[in-house]
């Protein structure tokens, strides 16, 4: 049943989801599977699918621009700024595949919303989000990329937003410039830590922000250091553990976790061209 359209459209076309974050999931098949198709154009069945599904999300926007799982009453708070994340990064990621303005065009709305709801004066994004309000902060990302793509100062200016919360509240720079570990920023949970640094350098690529470009590649120092297992994953029980304490038993690396460990190394690879970051295991000697 997973993967099927049903299943990973059934959270918006009936409000609520089955659980908080059920709206991450259809983001993640469209970023993967617009990925694929754009390295294989010529598979007629994958590109039905990945048009129907990102038609099917797209119809399930509503007037305000909102394309979440939660009721009304229960909007922007637990995980749903972050299902708005994998709603950008699916959608942006077709839209460069595919070339379907439509799909820009929804960003722009939930881009729009977003600005709306948040900001100084506003709902507080660091309050709207799990884990510190590093779920919230890690919208950064797709925000980033909009910016990118539009060129629309707004959508900057909500990224510089963004970013001011993540370091007054987990502190992704300020901590990670002052005590140089991972262990010092937010509550250590990797998955949403990982995908603001993911974040710091798009917006990089974006803005040339050096700070947030430099903020990224300590803490890729940080895991390096202290939190990887020789087979290049993050020892990260959800939580990176006690520095020099790896725990090689039960599920060890979270899945979301190396994979967004990965995508630290290909951003600061594309950013930096330093061939460290493409090495995901620990030299032996």
């Amino acid at each position: 049943k997973y993967m099927t359209e049903e299943w990973l459209l059934q959270g918006f076309r009936k409000r609520p989801g089955s659980h908080p974050w059920i709206g991450e999931h259809v983001g993640k098949w469209l970023h993967a599977s617009t990925l694929a198709l754009g390295n294989k154009p010529d598979d007629q069945q994958l590109k039905e699918k990945v048009l129907r599904i990102a038609k099917g999300l797209m119809d399930c926007q509503m007037k305000d621009g909102y394309l979440g799982t939660y009721t009304e009453n229960k909007r922007w708070t637990s995980w749903d700024v972050w299902s708005h994340k994998y709603d950008l990064i699916g959608l942006l990621s077709y839209y460069q595949t595919t070339s379907d303005k439509r799909a820009l065009d929804t960003c722009r709305r939930i881009g729009d919303l977003l600005i709306s709801v948040f900001g100084e004066d506003k709902r507080d994004i660091l309050k709207s989000g799990t884990h510190a309000g590093m779920a919230a902060t890690s919208v950064l990302e797709p925000m980033s990329l909009l910016y990118q793509l539009t060129g629309e100062k707004k959508y900057r200016e909500f990224c510089e937003y963004v970013i001011q919360r993540a370091d007054a509240g987990p502190k992704i720079m300020t901590n990670i410039e002052n005590m140089r570990s991972v262990q010092a920023v937010g509550n250590k949970k990797a998955y949403e830590m990982l995908s603001n640094y993911v974040g710091l350098v798009e917006y990089w690529r974006a803005t040339n922000y050096k700070r947030g470009l430099e903020a990224a590649k300590l803490a890729w120092e940080s895991i390096v250091k202290e939190n990887l297992f020789i087979t290049g994953a993050p020892d990260a029980h959800e939580h990176f553990s006690k520095p020099g304490t790896l725990i090689p038993t039960g599920k060890c690396v979270e899945t979301c976790v190396q994979v967004t460990w990965i995508q630290l190394n290909w951003q600061l690879l594309r950013a930096t061209g330093a061939v460290s970051y493409t090495h995901l295991t620990l030299p032996t000697n």
